[in-house]
């Protein structure tokens, strides 16, 4: 799904989560528009008095990392070939069985949190780690 030239581009990196206050909307790509404008509106307003409320963004690196590793990545793909894009019973379909796939492989994993994992996420820990979802969902 992602290759390596994919991550290198990004100014992001490897990194699979970012704080608001470090995003800026050249990050639109790896973080998605809403993620990119609060990162811009801490940058630009917060010395007008402005007050953003701090977070964090998981970025699209993640969530690729994710497909990967919960084995979702080559179901999606399988699920849609051959898939009748023009069938909109067959695309709600399609939709349904990859989104419960989604959930089920995301609770699983939540499941299995610990303590303090989800405070020591990187992408070299990630076999282990897999028990913190990557602090997605």
């Amino acid at each position: 799904m992602s290759n390596r030239n994919e991550v290198e581009a990004s100014r992001l990196g490897e990194r699979l989560v970012v704080p608001f206050q470090e995003l800026r909307m050249q990050d639109v790509d790896s973080v998605g528009g809403k993620n990119a404008s609060l990162g811009e509106m801490i940058s630009q307003l917060a010395g007008a008095g402005v007050r953003v409320p701090g977070g964090f963004a998981t970025t699209a690196h993640a969530f690729r990392v994710f497909l990967r590793h919960a084995g979702l990545a080559e179901r999606i793909a399988k699920r849609l070939e051959g898939l009748n894009t023009e069938d909109v019973r067959a695309l709600a379909d399609c939709l349904n069985q990859v989104d419960q796939a989604f959930f089920f492989r995301a609770i699983h994993l939540v499941i299995r949190l610990k303590p303090g994992d989800a405070q020591s996420v990187n992408a070299e820990g990630l076999p282990y780690h897999n028990r913190t979802l990557l602090n997605t969902i």
